[in-house]
């Protein structure tokens, strides 16, 4: 099988993971990512480009920024100088500045794994609007304060006190840097000592303001109630290992981030969490455990990792990719095979909201230009009831409702909503996507569960041999907060963005996500709903997009 995404970004060969230096100008959004291009492995990290205009059809740019014998590309951001701070400006357009993380490889080779101040930040800049670029001769901007992880600065710009700020990932923290011209840097503060998860190294920060959500589906006003968002990413440590980004929600005063009092959580430093065993089709105990974590994850799946935002994005937006993969595999995906690896999620809207039960939430769903891409002609949507007399079958869960029969609709390319109602509290609502050669990707609803977790299986998805870290663990989502107990849902809502290997599930309008690689020997054709109690509802709206 070809498993090259039909919309999702990928490049055309070589190795390609963290995103990098995302932003929007003149209409266009752009794409930078750590690269390594002679290869699908990880070698000398260059910055690959991207550009878009609708999120949908990426073209492919030339290489932004080399290594050389002793510097390699690391991650970082790029700002669009409007006010030419910076004095790189040539008075016809702003600068594009990239600020981002000098390796220094020969140093790391010399010193071995304990190699201490081989990180540093360093910039580069571009007139013709993130084409060309030109590095900065006073390179480094901000020297090593003498430790290893040293990296992956984010830059933004802080309208309120008229100046950058800069927050960086340093060892088992982030520290924050301020300065007036992108070129000289002040220390302000760090974070993290101590607080959130910890089972690995911290990476790729970002920082953002967002108002929050006051009404539901509805932009929030200009005065509504304004919080910080901070985003981390570690490795190890992720909720079902490997790799995982982590949100922090609270203020930040220009020097210091303050999170609320949910997101103050003492760190857990024994290391990455046990990976859930799965008993018939109930979560075990581990699984369980692994729900109660006190950490809010960006995505429950295995597959989203080191997301970022979009600078300069119109209309306050907040909008990010993420490279979906983990490093529990990365390097041994099939599509190496065919000579690339590494694929991003699509590009994702954030919305901020604060509901009674959960406190703060950063929810996430796909931007209106994937929304607003389906073809009318391409269309199913009806209602149904699920009912069946006598007992169920020992093995498995019925009855089933073929939701998408094979042939209707192009599952490659699909954004499929389901909404379940009438939900019974001890009920188990399963879906499956399935395809002619028995391959099929099992997505399960334990409604009487604690926490009412979706499980996402994928061991009969596909091709699971290539790692034994890939079916194992189970994702697994809690959609409603487990300390409630009793507590259960009567209704549900499923969104699910597909592509030729990927399964992105949106749930409850974005309060979760979780994302899942698969590689099935044939696409996935068909959509089944089961239950095992009677009397649920569902409503689908499925639509194929048009490419």
């Amino acid at each position: 099988m070809n498993y090259r995404p039909n919309y999702h970004f990928s490049p055309s060969d070589g190795w390609m993971n963290d995103p990098n230096g995302l932003f929007y100008l003149d209409r266009v959004w752009h794409l930078y990512f750590q690269y390594y291009p002679h290869a699908p492995e990880h070698g000398p990290m260059h910055w690959g480009h991207a550009t878009s205009r609708d999120f949908l059809h990426w073209e492919e740019q030339p290489i932004a920024l080399f290594p050389d014998a002793s510097r390699y590309i690391f991650s970082g951001s790029v700002v669009v100088d409007h006010d030419n701070t910076s004095g790189f400006g040539d008075g016809t357009r702003p600068p594009v500045v990239a600020l981002y993380t000098a390796h220094d490889a020969l140093k790391a080779k010399a010193s071995g794994a304990t190699a201490l101040g081989t990180e540093t930040q360093a910039l580069a800049y571009s007139l013709d609007g993130g084409t060309t670029w030109a590095h900065y001769e006073g390179n480094p901007v901000l020297p090593n304060p003498g430790i290893r992880d040293f990296r992956d600065p984010k830059v933004i710009w802080d309208a309120e006190r008229g100046r950058w700020v800069m927050v960086l990932a340093a060892q088992d923290r982030v520290h924050f840097y301020s300065s007036a011209n992108l070129r000289e840097w002040a220390f302000l503060s760090e974070f993290g000592a101590g607080l959130g998860a910890h089972g690995g190294v911290w990476e790729c920060p970002d920082l953002f303001s967002m108002r929050v959500e006051q009404v539901h589906g509805e932009p929030p006003p200009p005065d509504a109630e304004l919080k910080w968002v901070l985003l981390v990413s570690l490795n190890p440590g992720g909720p079902l290992g490997g790799s995982a980004t982590q949100y922090f929600v609270g203020d930040f005063d220009g020097t210091h981030f303050r999170p609320e009092k949910k997101f103050s959580r003492p760190a857990n430093r024994s290391g990455e969490a046990v990976p859930p065993v799965f008993v018939s089709r109930a979560p075990s105990r581990q699984a369980l455990d692994i729900m109660r974590s006190p950490y809010a994850w960006l995505d429950w799946g295995r597959d989203n990792y080191a997301s970022v935002l979009f600078n300069n994005a119109p209309d306050e937006r907040r909008v990010m990719i993420g490279w979906m993969s983990n490093w529990d595999y990365a390097k041994k995906l099939p599509t190496a095979a065919a000579g690339w690896l590494g694929q991003m999620t699509i590009p994702r809207q954030l919305i901020l909201a604060n509901t009674a039960v959960s406190g703060y939430v950063l929810k996430c769903h796909p931007p209106e230009e994937i929304v607003g891409s389906f073809d009318p002609t391409r269309r199913i949507k009806r209602a149904g009831t699920l009912n069946f007399d006598g007992p169920l079958p020992k093995a498995g869960i019925a009855p089933i409702a073929t939701l998408i029969e094979s042939g209707q609709l192009d599952l490659t390319k699909a954004v499929i909503t389901v909404k379940v109602r009438q939900m019974t509290p001890l009920g188990c609502y399963m879906f499956l996507l399935c395809n002619e050669d028995g391959e099929q990707l099992e997505i399960t609803h334990h409604n009487g569960i604690p926490g009412t977790p979706v499980v996402i299986n994928r061991k009969d998805s596909g091709d699971c041999e290539f790692s034994k870290k890939f079916a194992q663990p189970d994702a697994v989502a809690p959609i409603t907060p487990i300390k409630e107990v009793g507590l259960h849902c009567s209704e549900a809502n499923f969104m699910f963005v597909l592509d030729r290997t990927s399964v992105e599930v949106f749930l409850n309008g974005g309060e979760r996500v979780v994302t899942s690689l698969v590689f099935p020997k044939s696409p996935y054709t068909m959509l089944l709903y089961s239950a095992d109690v009677p009397d649920s509802t569902y409503a689908i709206d499925a639509n194929e997009i048009s490419l």
